[in-house]
């Protein structure tokens, strides 16, 4: 009984409520009768791809390509980097912003040296792969001279080809920061030095990893046991000092992330100018992996885990030459063996040489001269022809008439 009376009243709460509804607005209500609103929809600006939202960590801009595809050297200002090689890092990837960008807002050099990710984000004919296709990595080198403002700036046409035509203009695009990776050591841009006159230089630093970033650089002689100073960051990545040691000098240069690193005897000559090539780099996550010097130490293998693999490849079976030395003819000289005695040999029925005499023996015989003696010729017989036995001759020898 208890639960038909309960949906009973429940039945007739749900027949008031309309009823109720239209008292309170009447049938001749000046408000007139209730209208149901269609939900707005959001029309993008002329010019702007209807494209999918801005992922997070990007923003939304435009960008106008500048230089010639074939500039040797990428002109730039507002960072002291004077002007970039385009064979060299990051080559043809150079953007330019406005002083005050909101892309670099807060960054430490004005944002010189800072790399962003891009990718075109225009419609599909302006878009060299479609929309959102393709992104490249580009450095801040310097300001822009025109046509660049809070969300707007340049990039050299060298990079620009490879989202869109450079012919067609600007395009619009998406932008977040990224990592810088150089592939190179840090460089040194020295734009003066003096030596005399207390001393005086200022000078760029680039091809920093990571956020390209750094909060100080100090300076000592190279002949010093410490005396670091600062040098004082004038503007983007420009740092001057004064009242300096003798030549060479060191840069020490700490990055965002508190990492340092000392730059021995990079300054040395003075009145040179350009840049000098240092044989250190940033260790950091973002850092280049860069070649170890050949003095490195090898590493101890582990007990246990056997040899560490070797990093030369294994050479391409061929028949190569055996690595085992051939045999040294020994220095102790073979014992020579002794000649033979001379065997008896029948007497020699050949007649003497001309001019060699036999001297006679008793019985008849004759000796031999002995070896190696000089021919002698006889002093009893004028001729050198020796007489045959039983001739006249041979009486006349003997002493008969």
């Amino acid at each position: 009984m208890g639960v038909v009376h309960g949906v009973a009243v429940l039945f007739l709460a749900c027949a008031l409520v309309p009823a109720r509804a239209q008292f309170a607005l009447g049938p001749e209500s000046d408000l007139g009768p209730v209208t149901t609103f269609p939900t707005p929809t959001t029309t993008p600006p002329v010019g702007r791809p209807v494209g999918p939202p801005v992922a997070s960590g990007w923003s939304e801009g435009y960008m106008n390509p500048f230089g010639k595809a074939a500039d040797p050297f990428v002109e730039v200002g507002g960072c002291a980097y004077d002007e970039l090689d385009s064979r060299e890092y990051p080559f043809y990837n150079v953007m330019l912003v406005a002083e005050g960008s909101a892309f670099v807002a807060g960054k430490t050099l004005d944002g010189c040296g800072s790399c962003y990710e891009i990718q075109c984000a225009d419609t599909a004919e302006r878009c060299k792969d479609g929309p959102l296709s393709t992104s490249i990595i580009a450095m801040v080198g310097g300001n822009c001279d025109e046509g660049c403002d809070d969300t707007d700036f340049n990039l050299h046409t060298g990079a620009f080809s490879q989202l869109a035509a450079a012919r067609g203009g600007g395009i619009q695009v998406r932008i977040r920061e990224a990592p810088c990776t150089p592939d190179g050591n840090v460089v040194v841009n020295i734009e003066e030095y003096r030596a005399s006159d207390g001393g005086y230089v200022k000078f760029a630093v680039r091809n920093i990893p990571g956020d390209g970033g750094l909060t100080s650089v100090e300076i000592k002689g190279s002949n010093e046991v410490g005396g670091w100073f600062e040098a004082d960051n004038t503007f983007g990545a420009a740092w001057e000092a004064s009242v300096l040691p003798d030549p060479p000098l060191d840069l020490r240069l700490t990055n965002t992330e508190g990492e340092q690193l000392v730059l021995k005897a990079i300054i040395s000559v003075p009145g040179f100018v350009g840049d000098v090539l240092s044989d250190e780099q940033f260790a950091g996550s973002f850092a280049p992996k860069a070649a170890k010097p050949s003095n490195q130490p090898a590493p101890i293998p582990i007990p246990g885990s056997g040899p560490p693999p070797s990093l030369v490849p294994s050479p391409v079976p061929s028949p190569l030459p055996s690595l085992v030395p051939s045999p040294v003819p020994s220095l102790v000289p073979s014992p020579t063996p002794l000649p033979a005695p001379p065997s008896p040999s029948p007497p020699s029925l050949k007649p003497p040489a001309v001019g060699v005499v036999s001297t006679p023996t008793p019985g008849g015989g004759s000796t031999s001269p002995s070896t190696g003696s000089p021919p002698r010729r006889s002093t009893t017989s004028p001729s050198p022809i020796l007489p045959t036995p039983g001739s006249a001759a041979s009486k006349l020898l003997d002493g008969q008439p």
